[in-house]
């Protein structure tokens, strides 16, 4: 083999080596990008600290997601609102509708603005191991609350 067409074997190699890593690199960017990768919702409690910026509150509401995934409660002061919920298990797509509302809760205008901007949620976002965003016609950032014994 002469010398150039080893070298031209080494360039080709050096850049399949290169094309490989890229490729790695785009696929551990979108995986670190999908929060349905990132964290499971199933059966965790989280805490709603604020709605567009403005706090929710003391005691601050909670959203309590079924093992099932396919239900959540929100605990609020007029009481607890049941949910469905769906949730892309391969992107950031979810949703929660309405099954139960307790009566008092339609007269809190405080605990009907978390209801509506639950009920708009389209989306959702990892901010780290023990906070979430969840985006749509509002957004709400909670906190994990810690596992009941």
């Amino acid at each position: 083999m002469t010398r150039s067409a080893i070298v031209a074997i080494g360039a080709i190699s050096a850049a399949l080596v290169l094309l490989v890593v890229a490729a790695v690199m785009v696929v551990f960017a979108f995986v670190g990008s999908v929060p349905a990768y990132q964290l499971d919702l199933f059966g965790t409690e989280w805490q709603i600290k604020s709605v567009d910026g403005r706090s929710t509150g003391d005691p601050a509401p909670t959203l309590l997601f079924d093992d099932g995934g396919n239900a959540a409660t929100l605990a609020l002061p007029c009481g607890e609102v049941w949910l469905g919920w769906a949730m892309d298990t391969d992107g950031d797509a979810q949703s929660f509708g309405v099954n139960r509302v307790p009566p008092g809760c339609r007269t809190s205008p405080d605990d009907q603005r978390v209801i509506d901007a639950v009920i708009s949620v389209y989306s959702w976002d990892v901010r780290d191991d023990e906070a979430i965003s969840l985006v749509g016609g509002n957004q709400l950032e909670l906190v994990r609350q810690p596992v009941k014994p």
